[in-house]
């Protein structure tokens, strides 16, 4: 059987030619939506980003606020703590001069009159006693003996005797000063 076409060729060329551009047209469309639809999921995704940055944001400001807070309170607490080493080295070295005069006490020989003392410094281990002593002695026998009880008691260090004078012709007495650094063994 043969088939013949009546169909004019260029209506055939015509409909192929519709039939492609329907295709592309299609093909267009169906693109179209595909960006539409990465370009919406891409909207939909920043959103989602600036919406976390925001969150972050605000909890970044709420551990900000906490933080200020923190650094108050231990600036409050080294302040405290401070004071409170204050009053405890007060509260040890209450008791730093009645032992110093205990130990100076001891280290004057019966012999030797001390007419003035004077002392130095805060009176603990960081900052120790300076003394600055004038006395009035019998004989240069005492004065040398008292430095050696002050060497021995191991309190006193850097012991240093001053001018010696003698006074009066017939009454044989020695003026001298004497300084001294005088650390306790109070912890």
């Amino acid at each position: 059987m043969i088939r013949i076409n009546l169909v004019p060729a260029e209506i055939l060329a015509k409909t192929k030619e519709k039939e492609l551009l329907f295709r592309a047209a299609l093909a267009g469309a169906a693109a179209c939506l595909f960006l539409i639809f990465v370009s919406w999921l891409h909207y939909f995704q920043m959103t989602k980003e600036e919406s976390l940055l925001s969150d972050a944001q605000a909890k970044l400001k709420k551990l900000e606020v906490i933080v200020k807070e923190v650094d108050q309170l231990e600036s409050e607490s080294k302040a405290i703590r401070s004071r409170l080493g204050v009053i405890s080295a007060l509260i040890k070295g209450r008791t730093y001069y009645p032992y110093f005069m205990s130990d100076f006490v001891r280290s004057v020989p019966f012999d030797i009159q001390v007419k003035n003392l004077g002392t130095i410094g805060g009176g603990s281990q960081a900052s120790p006693l300076k003394l600055n002593i004038s006395a009035e002695a019998s004989t240069q026998d005492d004065i040398a003996e008292w430095m050696s009880r002050l060497k021995a008691s191991g309190r006193f260090s850097n012991i240093n005797l001053g001018a010696i004078t003698r006074k009066g012709s017939e009454e044989k007495t020695y003026n001298f000063t004497l300084t001294s650094v005088y650390t306790s063994n109070i912890r």
